[in-house]
Order: structure tokens, then sequence, then C-alpha cells
């Protein structure tokens, strides 16, 4: 990006320097760290909106870092909700919600915790004992 910008291109076409105020409010709901056992369902929510009048859309997209979100197991609405059924272990780790209005870009992230409900009890929540 910085490579397309020539010294005479406008200032808003830059990413915003530290101190200065991205064009696109980005947030991520609380909790944005979440730890849960296996076979739970997770929800993040992602808002974004344009500091000002853009003629481009908002779009907001989720995706794994380093990583795929899960095949068949993961919804994202394209309104800045992602949903995860059925978690994994190999679930856990930082998930990156990115909104887009033209070329500015602004991300925020969230992570995800899975590991074994140390009561013993089944996946889903359900104690075998009931």
């Amino acid at each position: 990006l910085h490579a397309l910008i020539s010294k005479a291109g406008p200032d808003f076409a830059r990413p915003p320097a530290p101190g200065q105020e991205a064009p696109i409010i980005i947030t991520v709901s609380e909790p944005r760290i979440q730890i849960v056992e296996i076979g739970q369902t997770v929800t993040f929510d992602c808002s974004a909106r344009p500091r000002f009048q853009t003629p481009d859309p908002l779009t907001i997209t989720w995706a794994k870092e380093n990583g795929v979100l899960p095949q068949g197991r993961a919804e994202d609405n394209g309104s800045g909700v992602l949903i995860i059924t059925q978690v994994q272990s190999d679930d856990s780790g930082t998930y990156v919600c990115t909104a887009t209005a033209g070329q500015f870009v602004v991300t925020e992230r969230a992570q995800l915790t899975v590991g074994r409900d140390p009561g013993g009890r089944q996946p889903g929540g359900r104690d075998p004992y009931e």
C-alpha cells in the first residue's frame, strides 16, 4: 500500500500515525478473551463504523490468525458476528476482525482458549450422572 502512494498523495490514504485517529472505529464486545470447554459454542461480536462519510461500503469479516476458521462449524454473518459451534482444542487461538471501507482497513483481535472440563463432564456441559 505504501508503495502506491506518492509523496503528493492525500494524507487520508496513509494509515494513521501513532496518536492519530483511525478513519474507522472498531470494537470487539467483551469478553474479548474467552476460555471455554470442548463442545461449547462461542460468539465474538465486532462492530465498526466510519468516523466520516465515505462512498465505499463498510465490510466486516473474521479470520483466524495463522490459520483458517473451523470449516463447517464457524459462521461469519458478514455483520461482525462470528459463531463457532462444537469448539475443539484446535480452535484455540487469535481471531481477527477486519473492517474495510475503500482503502481504509482496521483490525481488532479476540482470543479463544479451548480446554477440557476439569469436572469430567461430557462435552456440552451435561453431567453423565444426572
